[in-house]
C-alpha cells in the first residue's frame, strides 16, 4: 500500500487521514505505514497537524495540503491562482445565473472577507500554541 501511495504522490493527504483513523476511531492502521509515508513538516505544518489531531478548525486545510504537494514554487503559486480566482469556465460554475463578472465577484469578495478573519483567528491561535 505504500509504494501505492508513494506512486500516486499522496502522502500528506494520507498521512493525515490515515493518522487520525488510527487514534480518534481506532482503526487498525499500521504504524510501519504510517512511518513509511510520513511526509517532512515543517513548524508550521506540524501545528497544522497537532491541530487536525485535537479536533481543532483549521480553516482551508485541503488546499493547504494540496498546495503542499506540488513540486515546486511556481506550481504552489498557479495552484492558488486558481483556487482564487479560477478560469472561467468555474467561474460560471461558482457564479450561477445571471452576469457571471458580477456574481463571481460578489461571491468571492464575501468568501475573502470571510477566509481573511478566519485566517487571522488561526494566526492568532497559532502563536497561543492552540
Amino acid at each position: 500500500m505504500a509504494a501505492s501511495i508513494r506512486a500516486l504522490k499522496l502522502e500528506r493527504p494520507c498521512f493525515y487521514a490515515l493518522s487520525y483513523a488510527a487514534m480518534h476511531p481506532g482503526a487498525p492502521v499500521p504504524a510501519e505505514l504510517l512511518t513509511s509515508i510520513r511526509p517532512p513538516m515543517g513548524w508550521l505544518e506540524r501545528s497544522l497537524f497537532a491541530r487536525h489531531m485535537a479536533h481543532r478548525r483549521i480553516p482551508y486545510l485541503a488546499e493547504r495540503i494540496f498546495a503542499r504537494m506540488q513540486p515546486d514554487l511556481a506550481h504552489r503559486l498557479e495552484f492558488w491562482r486558481e483556487t482564487i480566482y479560477p478560469r472561467f469556465e468555474v467561474r460560471k460554475q461558482i457564479a450561477g445565473s445571471g452576469c457571471t463578472r458580477c456574481n463571481f465577484t460578489r461571491k468571492r469578495i464575501k468568501q475573502v472577507a470571510g477566509a481573511l478573519g478566519m485566517l487571522l483567528g488561526e494566526g492568532v491561535a497559532l502563536l497561543r500554541g492552540h
